[in-house]
């Protein structure tokens, strides 16, 4: 069971991120810098697994570079995530309490996680489930 968990509550322009306890909590840009210094904390503080809310598609960028870096990532849904902090009395709606909770929920259901397959004659990178 995986416990140092990071939520990261995905924008267009920014990623909100925070482990369980909300110790480690912050705000970078959702580019190619931010996913520097995502990597570096994820390093840093020994995290075993990040949770992504699907939020459109403006997750596939993080979700790609992670991944790329052997980083274990899950993709849930939104609508799982909010009635979970429901369910757990949160009701409070900022950027990094929605980390914080994506990080809960991930501690509490143990999320799949996505691998990326390379496959350069048919469509690219390619998203899947690691069974």
């Amino acid at each position: 069971m995986r416990t140092n968990i990071l939520g990261i509550d995905v924008g267009k322009r920014n990623l909100f991120f925070s482990d369980v306890t909300g110790n480690l909590k912050g705000e970078t840009a959702n580019d190619g810098r931010g996913f520097r210094k995502i990597k570096r904390i994820i390093h840093e503080n020994n995290i075993e697994l990040v949770v992504l809310e699907a939020t459109g598609g403006y997750e596939q960028s993080v979700l790609i570079a992670l991944t790329k870096e052997q980083i274990p990532v899950a993709v849930v849904d939104p609508t799982r995530v909010r009635n979970h902090a429901r369910a757990a009395g949160t009701f409070a709606k900022t950027d990094v309490i929605d980390a914080r909770i994506i990080a809960h929920f991930g501690l509490c259901h143990q999320p799949r996680v996505f691998e990326l397959v390379y496959c350069p004659r048919v469509f690219g990178h390619r998203i899947r489930l690691k069974l």
